[in-house]
Order: structure tokens, then C-alpha cells, then sequence
């Protein structure tokens, strides 16, 4: 794109736009065409006409894409984000007598933020390497507690309620007065503890929780461990009781008959 007889028109304060995408640096076609006062057209007519010379250039130096305005809607036009070789081939066609100073000062904008890419990363201090230090521990701890020690510890508890009797007493509890913590009254109390002592047990058995589940030598009747207990209340239990409650509570209903 030859202009010879048109300068460049660009203000003194104008700084070149570059940015980086995809980890490179580049403008675009319509920052290229403000900062050298330039129809936008013409730009992308001297970006063609490159293309159809060579095709190639496609792919390494000129990105087409689209940008809309204001004026004309959604209407979408063309435009291109340029690598620092697709400019020095683009910019080749730019003259006049301030050109030259323009291509210089657009290259050492790329060269500034090329060199800002390939910076080295400031090195960390002693207290931000202390702290990245003290999260992979302290994660790595964490890890290994949950999968370890966890069920470690929730083995030992099982074996010292399996073996101790003292705890028994204290952490294992009958059917009976979880139905009366519920709310569950008196009226036949007995048979729906009965039932839920069966729904109870076979449901920590199938959940391979045998060792849960105790007689009492006193009373002969099933204990559960409190725990377990509140399980099955969460997973059965509470809807057994609910279902008991609406049935007393319609058994209570007087249907009074209408007037005519």
C-alpha cells in the first residue's frame, strides 16, 4: 500500500497500541490505521492484497476477526490482529516523511512488551515460600488424616464399644426412647418400636453395621449404638414415625355429618 503523498497524521501524545493474545505479542489492523492516520480500508485492502501474494501469511502473521460500531448495529466488519512480522510487511508500503519515525517507534513498542514476556518472574521472598511451603504440608496432613487416621480411629471406637461395657451403657440406647425423644406417644408406642427395632436392625446389618446393634441382658430387648441410631432415623426412621403419627391423627378424626 503505497501512499506517497500522504504523511503520516498522528499526534504527537499517541502511543502505538500492542497486546499480547495466545502468549504473542500483537496490534491490529485498526490501531496500525489511527496511529499512522489512515483509513481503515486501506489498511485491510494492503492486508489483502499481502494474503493473496501469499497465503501462507494467514496463519502466522495476520488473525482475521470482526469488531462492530455504534453506528451500524450488530453489523459485523472485518479487521486483523497483526504479529510484529505481518507489520514490518505491512508497514513497508507506509511513506512520507514521518513514516519512518512512526515504524521505529510502533517496532520498539513491540520489543518493550516482548521483553516484558520473556522477564523472568521476580523470585519469591523467605515468608511467601514459607507459606506456600506450610499449605502443601498442611494439605498433604490433611489428606492423609482423612484416609489414615479417620478410620483408624473410628476402628478403635468400635472395638472399645464391642469390648467395653461401660460404654455400652452409655452410647447404646433401645428403640423405645428414640420413639419418645420424637414425640411419639404412648398409644401403641410399643408396637411401632417393635417394628422399627426390626427396620433398624436389618438396616445395619445390610450396611455391613452388625457390631452396632446389641441385647440387653436385663430387658432382652435390641440396643443400638447412638450414631448408628441417628443414621437409620435419618434414612427410614423418621418417615416410619411420621407415617405412624398420620395414621393415630386420622384415627382421631370425627366426621361430623352435613347439614342438608
Amino acid at each position: 500500500m503505497a501512499d506517497t503523498d500522504e504523511q503520516p497524521d498522528t499526534d504527537a501524545a499517541m502511543q502505538p497500541v500492542v497486546f499480547v493474545r495466545n502468549g504473542e505479542v500483537r496490534t491490529s489492523t485498526r490501531d496500525i490505521a489511527a496511529f499512522f492516520g489512515k483509513n481503515h480500508r486501506d489498511v485491510m485492502r494492503a492486508v489483502d492484497n499481502l494474503l493473496k501474494q501469499e497465503p501462507s501469511l494467514a496463519m502466522r502473521s495476520f488473525a482475521q476477526g470482526v469488531y462492530t460500531l455504534p453506528e451500524t448495529g450488530d453489523q459485523q466488519h472485518r479487521c486483523f490482529d497483526v504479529t510484529r512480522d505481518g507489520f514490518v510487511l505491512l508497514a513497508m508500503g507506509f511513506t512520507g516523511a514521518k513514516a519512518l519515525h512512526w515504524k521505529l517507534t510502533y517496532i520498539e513498542a513491540f520489543n518493550l512488551m516482548e521483553a516484558e514476556l520473556t522477564k523472568p518472574a521476580p523470585a519469591l521472598t523467605a515468608q511467601q515460600t514459607g507459606g506456600i511451603t506450610k499449605a502443601v504440608i498442611g494439605k498433604a496432613i490433611s489428606e492423609l488424616v482423612e484416609s489414615t487416621i479417620a478410620p483408624l480411629a473410628e476402628q478403635v471406637r468400635t472395638l472399645i464399644i464391642a469390648n467395653d461395657a461401660r460404654v455400652a451403657v452409655v452410647d447404646f440406647r433401645p428403640m423405645l426412647s428414640a420413639l419418645i425423644d420424637a414425640g411419639v406417644e404412648p398409644k401403641r408406642r410399643r408396637a411401632l418400636s417393635q417394628r422399627c427395632s426390626k427396620r433398624c436392625t436389618a438396616w445395619l446389618l445390610n450396611s455391613n453395621r452388625g457390631q452396632f446393634i446389641r441385647e440387653s441382658r436385663e430387658t432382652g430387648r435390641m440396643l443400638f449404638q447412638v450414631d448408628a441410631l441417628n443414621d437409620w432415623m435419618k434414612a427410614e426412621g423418621k418417615t416410619l414415625i411420621r407415617a405412624h403419627l398420620d395414621r393415630l391423627a386420622g384415627q382421631t378424626v370425627i366426621n361430623f355429618p352435613k347439614k342438608v
